[in-house]
């Protein structure tokens, strides 16, 4: 009997002084009392505050905002729910076999949910689990000396030292307009916590919950921009909208993009996270990769043309219509953007009414007087609405342009009909074919950004063979007659 009490209370010693006999005889009387069978000392019942521990641990136990779990006889608001909790609650004396003496039921968590899946049923509710919930509890919580003042974490909050202990990779966020400590310090979260009470990461993450309620916007699938880039939001000013670019841009060009930009989704159309990471890059506004790069992703036959004549990144003097120079932008975010474009074909560069050529604004607002580029002498060819029989995959093909600047099959002979504002490869020099061995004219053309010229064309159907020489001279007035 000795020996199984020695087994069963293995961290109490019995006292040497005590005879062996009078001791047998006590263990003999508690256990046959009452006809009960022995099933080791009685715990405390759970509205006892464990007094008896306290003699030996008295440096465990303490109020909420010194790191400590509340016990009974608490006054803290916050440890309401704990009233009734009691050193028992959580520990046996008699906890044979474990390295310390918690009850069995710390065991996936199960110790810290019997309470407060009552107490806290929010944080556990089936639409609420996150992937934190298969956590252990005791991975970001401690009962005691908890680092956290309010809610016994082992890392404070209010700097993000908590979650940046395990997502060491996302500390590029700080000091960055996303954390709201100096962005929008007053801005609080779905729990009413600001950046400076729940940390950086507060502003977008809970562990328990969402931090704020999802609001799906045209490429924001999952609802997490939207909620602070639009009207009355956080970050009203950068509300991004309207959203230019079109979304649904084909599953291999969706594939090119988050290839290039090291994303894995599985999501079929474009979304803010495709082209931005929040946490932050070494690129400006967030971007995943430098500007061309993502561009270049899907629009490779643009990308394979930069350093020519529409480069502007050595340019500082420009400036698109969002007032951002080309060190801003990027050599594409000089004429086009993503988001907020001023007209058709995603265009955000400047513009000018100076001429009442069809689809001329884009062009002219750099090609005239005082304008980045050279100004260029305008006869606009007559204004006739036109057929373009070839589609865009045929060598003749020369786009027609509406009034507001789209290109198709039916318009007027404009700039973009002759013109390929992203130049094209140059010509080869040397060799037997005609590709290799163009001659000067057609090499001055590459040098203007014309577009190829491959009879039977647009301009060969009413000129026959004086359209080529229309086509190479169509701004030398000398040689045009009314």
């Amino acid at each position: 009997m000795l020996e199984l009490s020695r087994q069963m209370m293995p961290n109490h010693k019995i006292a040497p002084a005590l005879p062996r006999v009078r001791f047998v005889l006590l263990v003999l009387a508690v256990c046959s009392f009452g006809g009960t069978t022995f099933a080791g000392p009685p715990r405390p019942s759970a509205g006892e505050p464990g007094d008896d521990c306290l003699k030996c641990h008295a440096d465990q136990s303490g109020p909420l905002e010194k790191g400590m779990h509340p016990v009974a006889g608490t006054t803290d608001a916050q440890a309401a729910p704990s009233k009734n909790a009691s050193c028992a609650t959580c520990h046996s004396s008699h906890a044979a076999g474990r390295e310390t003496p918690v009850a069995e039921t710390h065991v996936s968590n199960q110790l810290c949910l019997s309470c407060h899946t009552r107490s806290h049923p929010e944080f556990f509710a089936p639409a609420r689990v996150t992937p934190h919930n298969a956590l252990d509890c005791m991975g970001c919580h401690a009962m005691h000396d908890a680092a956290g003042p309010t809610h016994l974490t082992t890392a404070p909050l209010a700097d993000s030292s908590l979650c940046l202990g395990c997502h060491d990779d996302r500390d590029s966020i700080l000091d960055t307009t996303h954390d709201l400590r100096g962005s929008a310090p007053k801005a609080a979260n779905a729990r009413g916590w600001t950046a400076d009470q729940g940390g950086p990461c507060s502003a977008c993450h809970n562990i328990h919950s969402e931090a704020r309620p999802a609001v799906v916007g045209q490429v924001d699938p999952l609802g997490q921009c939207t909620p602070c880039h639009q009207t009355g939001g956080a970050a009203s000013a950068r509300t991004g909208r309207p959203f230019s670019h079109p979304t649904a841009i084909g599953a291999d060009r969706l594939a090119a993009l988050r290839s290039a930009v090291e994303v894995e989704s599985d999501r079929d159309a474009l979304a803010c996270t495709d082209c931005h990471n929040p946490h932050g890059t070494d690129h400006t506004r967030y971007l995943r990769e430098a500007p061309e790069t993502i561009c270049g992703a899907c629009h490779t036959n643009g990308a394979a043309l930069l350093n020519g004549l529409h480069d502007f990144r050595k340019r500082t003097d420009f400036k698109n219509a969002k007032g951002q120079s080309p060190t801003e932008s990027g050599a594409c975010g000089q004429c086009h953007t993503v988001h907020e474009a001023k007209g058709s074909g995603l265009w955000v560069g400047p513009t000018s009414n100076a001429t009442a050529y069809p689809g001329a604004a884009h062009c002219t607002g750099c090609h005239a007087e005082g304008g980045l580029g050279p100004a260029v002498a305008y006869k606009p060819h007559p204004a006739l609405l036109m057929h373009n029989p070839w589609d865009g995959s045929h060598p003749a093909s020369m786009p027609l342009v509406s009034p507001d600047g789209s290109l198709g099959s039916m318009g007027f002979i404009a700039c973009l009909t002759c013109h390929l504002p992203h130049g094209r490869q140059p010509t080869g020099r040397g060799g037997s074919s005609p590709q290799q061995s163009p001659d000067l004219a057609m090499l001055r053309a590459e040098k203007v950004m014309l577009r190829p010229y491959v009879a039977p064309t647009l301009c060969s159907t009413c000129h026959g063979f004086d359209g080529l020489r229309r086509f190479l001279r169509f701004h030398d007035l000398s040689t045009r007659s009314e």
